[in-house]
């Protein structure tokens, strides 16, 4: 690019070459997750998870981010991207300047459960067992807990609760029943269910 200084091209006091140099340095990019930290159990979230995304560059004041979410194509991420169904996500995230310079991708995984597990019971061939079975599809059953509850008069008496590992004893009682619920690995509980 020619350089000229002076009043007119017929007053050229200076002339030169302005070079600009080239654009050779990446952008970088982070990824925020809100909450910061998983609020489950075992690293699972139990809320919707918002994740904001940052890129600095020392020469674009705008790089664009673009986010792979598990695996899939690069696309253009405008604002944040907030997950809210369950599963397990791989977000990786990019950013490219005007020049062309493309970051190093940074990669956050986060596993979502909101979901408590679902629990059944029923008689055993013998009639005088209860089994109870519990089943989660996504962070998966971490543990099911039973007590009785009895009732006498206007009162109810409640056992402690203790963790279920084998069929336990369905007492012929009218006003024994037995109460279960189950919890999963993020720490969701299902609703207290009972028997008969």
């Amino acid at each position: 690019m020619p350089l000229y200084v002076g009043s007119s091209l017929e007053d050229i006091r200076v002339t030169g070459e302005l070079s600009v140099p080239a654009d050779t340095v990446a952008p970088t990019v982070t990824i925020t997750p809100d909450p910061a930290q998983p609020d489950g159990d075992r690293g699972w979230y139990v809320s919707p998870v918002t994740l904001a995304f940052a890129a600095t560059d020392d020469q674009d004041a705008a790089p664009v981010v673009e986010v792979s979410v598990n695996g899939g194509e690069f696309s253009v991420q405008d604002g944040p991207l907030v997950l809210e169904a369950d599963g397990v996500y791989t977000v990786t995230a990019r950013a490219r300047d005007a020049a062309g310079n493309v970051s190093e991708p940074v990669t956050v995984e986060i596993r979502l459960d909101r979901t408590p597990p679902t629990v059944t019971a029923e008689r055993t061939r013998l009639r005088l067992l209860i089994a109870i079975s519990a089943s989660d599809q996504v962070s998966g059953v971490a543990s099911i807990q039973y007590r009785y509850r009895l009732t006498v008069g206007e009162r109810d008496i409640t056992t402690p609760w203790r963790r279920y590992v084998s069929p336990v004893l369905a007492l012929p009682n009218a006003r024994l029943v037995l109460e279960y619920r189950a919890t999963d690995n993020a720490g969701n509980v299902s609703a207290v269910s009972t028997f008969p």
